[in-house]
């Protein structure tokens, strides 16, 4: 009778630590958790329903209860990690969003910058074409310069419209998932960022045009 007793009061306190101690151990991975909270609650249910041989019931309940535990926290953990691994690639994919958005705003600004000094540089050069004389090697060599940055803001525009495509076509493909938001926002500034490049590269194809060698 004592032995049973202290065998049923031995299952109980194993239980309460296994409880217990599941709730402090959140960097355990959710199979070990479930086996402890299992282990412990088939302990308690197995020494309660036991009867008269409360011991071997509750060590058998904590098998059980440890087993259908691990099973349900590998089925749980494997769920989490999907979710991360969804929710990852989702701000990886606003991020490079971001990076791009910024790097088509700083194309669309320098095509500015050089479409204004392009205007006054080239204005030199169509005087001296129209009054009949030739190009020197500096002209020739700011000619050549003004005809590069266009090609560069040629080359900018087919970048970032192909990358508003891009970004249209992950939308549209993803069914409405978290961050689809963000996503066609970064689209938008790309968007601008190509307008005003389309701007300047018809402001270099003007000034451009009017020098005939």
């Amino acid at each position: 009778m004592i032995k049973r007793k202290l065998s049923f009061r031995i299952m109980l306190l194993a239980g309460a630590v296994a409880l217990a101690g599941c709730q402090q151990t959140n960097q355990l991975p959710l199979a070990a958790q479930g086996a402890a909270v299992g282990a412990g609650a088939g302990a308690l249910l197995g020494a309660v329903l036991g009867g008269n041989n409360r011991g071997q019931s509750a060590a058998i309940g904590a098998l059980l209860g440890a087993g259908l535990g691990a099973v349900a926290g590998g089925v749980l953990q494997g769920q989490q990690e999907g979710f991360a691994a969804t929710e990852q690639q989702l701000t990886g994919r606003e991020r490079n969003a971001q990076e791009i958005a910024q790097q088509m705003q700083a194309e669309a600004g320098s095509a500015r910058s050089a479409a204004s000094r392009m205007s006054g540089e080239l204005a030199g050069l169509r005087r001296d074409i129209s009054g009949g004389r030739g190009l020197n090697t500096q002209q020739a060599r700011l000619l050549d310069s003004a005809k590069r940055d266009r090609d560069r803001a040629q080359a900018a525009l087919n970048e970032g419209e192909a990358h508003v495509a891009g970004m249209r076509r992950q939308i549209a493909a993803s069914g409405g998932k978290s961050g689809d938001d963000a996503l066609a926002q970064e689209a938008a500034r790309i968007e601008r960022s190509n307008a005003s490049l389309a701007d300047s590269l018809r402001r270099m194809n003007a000034d451009l045009g009017r020098i005939e060698i």
